[in-house]
């Protein structure tokens, strides 16, 4: 058995060498691909799909002829049986964008509430500082505006993408492969595989608006309005190959899109229950609606409420504060529960448990500096691990793992500087404490707020 699995291979080889068919050295073919944002990806991978159909179609006569020729049977291809096990990278394909598409809408932006917070003195007729401090640059604390005070600012933030779930997103880290003719001569590998390398380059610049208006002494509203811009280049390498690794087929499928819009408006009502000395208890609610396109990634296809606790406390120049919530989404009609149709890509955003802390410190007057940790567990939705392919030992792939709990953290650290005036000049850097999720290596947020 082992001199004819020799002797295929080394037939099936000859052949291919006699008739020309690539090597190492043949040039890569190049297929672009359109479409929005939330779907380039799955649009390069069911290309790849059709062209792994194609060329298996083209390549399988000289196949057989290589089988039958050492006594072999010659493989007749169920075409519905292998486009089921390549649906499996359609898949891969919904999660990947879907979760790319969820996390680049929420990812945070920073705190929309006011840095400088009033109470009134009856006795004096006027307003004074609740704290020494500027308040947190990415959590929240308890002190509310002030009553009829206002506040408004404008943050610009611009993050380019290096990570999901600890891939890199344009290393050739995320791969995946497909048996397209099974080991029928006992190679210990598929005969025939495709081996797929997806590289991503994408990136954000988002420009915030924030406005809070004191409605009472304890009651704060509010409103977020993000503008925001995405591009996207999607680049799938397909190799139809051998099961020496010699290609039959290279061709790398590729799509860009981009887009710049309205992001999804948050609406924000704080209420300040309890007091202490520079902070206290409050509780807050974040409604976050889908008024950003959700095909260009502008926004999400659901609308999300957040209800959060926020404590917080001040022990001279040093506050300190905690804010815990969970977040609940509810698909909009852009959802297709069975994931085809017009909107094959999208999925509802799973509910999420919220917990950020940290502390800012006033280290002089006019200069606070803030520092905190941002974790978001994202609940029941999908992940990409890798796993053993089918293809044979020694194939490592990312492919989907469902449902599951996804927690991504984060490290903030930024200084808030009282340039003249009620203004606040910010400037934040945010940076990954785990492998999760959608990840920037190191963002950097600045801003300027003012109240009246």
């Amino acid at each position: 058995m082992a001199i004819s699995r020799i002797r295929v291979a080394s037939a099936a080889l000859a052949l291919f060498a006699g008739l020309g068919w690539p090597s190492s050295s043949w040039a890569q073919q190049e297929v672009e691909v359109t479409g929005p944002p939330s779907e380039i990806i799955g649009n390069v991978y069911t290309s790849a799909i059709l062209g792994t159909l194609g060329s298996i179609q083209l390549f399988l006569p000289s196949i057989n002829q290589a089988l039958v020729a050492e006594g072999f049977p010659p493989v007749t291809l169920n075409p519905d049986r292998l486009a089921l096990d390549l649906a499996q990278d359609v898949a891969t394909a919904f999660v990947l964008t879907s979760s790319i598409g969820n996390e680049l809408s929420t990812f945070p932006l920073g705190s929309s509430a006011g840095g400088f917070s009033w109470t009134f003195d009856p006795s004096l007729g006027v307003f004074n500082r609740a704290s020494d401090s500027f308040g947190p640059l990415f959590a929240d604390r308890a002190l509310t505006l002030g009553e009829g005070r206002f506040s408004a600012g404008v943050n610009f933030q611009r993050a380019t993408f290096d990570t999901f779930q600890g891939k890199g997103l344009d290393d050739g880290e995320i791969q995946f492969y497909s048996e397209v003719v099974p080991d029928i001569v006992g190679l210990g590998t598929s005969f025939v595989r495709t081996e797929n390398t997806l590289n991503l380059k994408l990136s954000t610049t988002t420009v915030g608006l924030f406005a809070n208006y004191g409605a009472t002494d304890r009651l704060d509203v509010g409103v977020a309005v993000p503008i925001v811009s995405v591009k996207l280049d999607a680049g799938l390498h397909q190799r139809l190959a051998l099961f020496d690794g010699t290609p039959l087929y290279d061709t790398v499928f590729r799509g860009r899109a981009g887009a710049t819009g309205l992001g999804d408006l948050t609406l924000r009502g704080k209420y300040r229950f309890f007091d202490v000395p520079g902070g206290g208890l409050a509780a807050a609610v974040d409604l976050r609606l889908p008024t950003g396109n959700e095909h260009d990634f502008l926004g999400i296809p659901a609308t999300q409420t957040e209800v959060f606790l926020i404590g917080s406390a001040a022990y001279g120049r040093v506050a300190p504060h905690v804010n815990v919530g969970y977040t609940f989404s509810s698909a909009n009609d852009l959802v297709d529960p069975d994931g085809f149709g017009e909107t094959a890509f999208l999925l509802e955003p799973p509910a999420e448990f919220n917990l950020a802390g940290g502390v800012d410190v006033s280290v002089v007057p006019k200069v606070t500096v803030a520092g905190d940790v941002l974790i978001r567990t994202l609940r029941n939705t999908a992940r990409l691990v890798e796993s053993t392919s089918e293809v044979g030992p020694g194939f490592q792939e990312f492919r989907t793992a469902f449902p599951t709990n996804v927690t991504v953290s984060y490290g903030s650290l930024g200084v808030k500087l009282n340039t003249w005036g009620d203004t606040l000049l910010t400037g934040n850097v945010l940076f990954p404490l785990n492998r999760n999720g959608l990840q920037d290596s190191l963002m950097l947020t600045v801003g300027i707020d003012v109240s009246f």
